[in-house]
């Protein structure tokens, strides 16, 4: 039997009340520090890679050498392997600094330093080879390891070196002085002779040409920067990540590299979107509002597109808390709580103030099921009087949403559209109510129905028709 507003609150559903007051007040306060904190939640990392990524967040890279990063961030993961790690790298510096000696010019330096990476480190092209442990197990590599490598080595031995991103490619830029934006080289780290590509380059017999066009929109960014894309080339030429969450926290590390990077930004959206929605699907509201905390405490950091990201951004927040408002209150009334979904509407009121309008339309649901129950439990006049009330209240909170949204711009796109489908959902079961009511041959019913149903949408023909078919004889 359905619990009606005026019955007595169960123990299941006080625990509940108790629960949900919970979720929007210390998981509420918990979602702020993550948020604060640019939304990533380090737990299951090692204590280094706690460590490290702690630093980063918080502005401290600099106790950590542009080296560490790449193998951390590559997946050396333990304080001995990356003692190891550390060990090739200074040896690989030692050995590149004695082969430049005889070498003064920064062009010359710069050319010959790719050509020593090549004979001395590099091996074999892998086009999946994307992180450190690849090269200092094989010596395999693609763009972006070869690229970072070279570039945190010239830089120990003094040279001004950036990464430059294009279209599924990666390569460095040497510059002839400190002065970044002068005189500068491009250096295709493929290739030994890969210095200032796209000109003829004759040394033993050997030609190598590469296509100016193949360097157009091309992004510089910092090797710290660069270092970040290694989530996104895992992900995309090895199926790294499989789980979603994992897939949340490489793009949430990746972030705190390079957090205007447009891939990488528009990835975390899109993981904490499925994420939401998937909670959402299991009816675990706790887990959904805190990865809707972390989706709107997401820093989109002014880059090129950030302003369509924070749109995108926006709209999934809005889309997907009126989605969870509806599914959680759809739920809990379902369990025969009735005023514990009023609780739950009620909170998600007080925490989304911005959504307050929208959310009148999952209110009115509520009262119109409420209605509905009444009615067809014939519990007598009162039961009566009292259906009408709550199909009259539905009906005019419906009228004050549509009349509020109207009058505002505030709702993104696809929240709009949720809104609309809400509200037509919202006037269905309203009418079908009335039909049930004709059906049953319950015209006094279906004539107080349709009089209410009037009053506040006078022009609605399908309530005209209904009034019309009640009154006939």
């Amino acid at each position: 039997m359905t619990q009606l507003s005026t019955g007595w609150i169960g123990a299941g559903a006080f625990l509940a009340l108790l629960f949900f007051a919970m979720l929007f007040t210390s998981s509420e306060g918990q979602a702020r520090r993550r948020a604060s904190a640019r939304g990533v939640d380090l737990t299951g990392t090692t204590a280094l890679e706690a460590q490290f990524f702690t630093d980063l967040r918080d502005g401290r890279a600099g106790r950590w050498s542009l080296a560490d990063a790449f193998f951390i961030a590559s997946g050396i993961r333990q304080e001995g392997d990356l003692k190891r790690a550390r060990s090739w790298i200074d040896d690989a510096t030692l050995k590149a600094r004695d082969a430049m000696r005889p070498h003064k010019t920064t062009e010359a330096r710069a050319d010959h330093l790719l050509r020593w990476v090549h004979q001395s480190l590099f091996s074999t092209y892998r086009a999946r080879s994307t992180d450190a442990v690849s090269m200092i197990r094989s010596g395999h590599y693609n763009c972006l390891s070869s690229c970072i490598i070279y570039g945190v080595i010239a830089r120990r031995l003094g040279l001004n070196v950036t990464g430059v991103a294009v279209e599924r490619h990666a390569f460095c830029r040497v510059y002839a002085s400190a002065r970044a934006r002068g005189k500068g080289w491009d250096v295709e780290t493929t290739t030994p002779l890969g210095f200032n590509p796209g000109r003829d380059i004759k040394i033993s017999n050997a030609v190598v040409s590469v296509p100016r066009s193949r360097y157009r929109n091309r992004r510089e960014m910092s090797l710290l920067e660069m270092i970040g894309l290694l989530y996104t080339n895992h992900m995309g030429l090895n199926g790294a990540y499989p789980n979603i969450q994992d897939r949340l926290l490489a793009y949430q590390k990746a972030s705190l590299f390079h957090p205007t990077e447009p891939t990488i930004q528009h990835n975390l959206i899109a993981s904490h979107t499925q994420l939401i929605s998937q909670a959402i699907d299991r009816r675990t509201w706790d887990e959904a509002w805190r990865y809707l905390e972390q989706l709107r405490g997401l820093a989109l950091p002014k880059a090129r597109g950030s302003a369509e990201r924070r749109r995108l951004r926006d709209d999934h927040d809005q889309t997907l808390s009126l989605e969870l408002a509806k599914r959680h209150v759809e739920h809990v009334w379902s369990q025969g709580q009735d005023r514990y979904a009023s609780e739950v509407l009620a909170g998600y009121q007080r925490a989304q103030p911005a959504l307050r309008n929208a959310l009148y339309f999952i209110e009115a649901r509520l009262e119109l099921s409420r209605a509905r129950a009444l009615l067809t439990s014939a519990q007598g006049s009162a039961a009566y009087t009292s259906a009408l009330n709550h199909y009259s209240a539905s009906l005019a909170l419906s009228k004050r949403a549509t009349r509020a949204l109207g009058a505002s711009a505030r709702l993104e796109r696809e929240a709009r559209r949720l809104v609309q489908v809400m509200k037509r959902n919202q006037l269905a079961m309203a009418k079908n109510l009335i039909i049930d009511a004709l059906n049953a041959g319950q015209r006094d019913l279906a004539t107080r129905l349709c009089s209410l149903a009037l009053k506040q949408y006078p022009r609605d023909l399908d309530f005209k028709q209904y009034q019309r078919a009640s009154v006939a004889r």
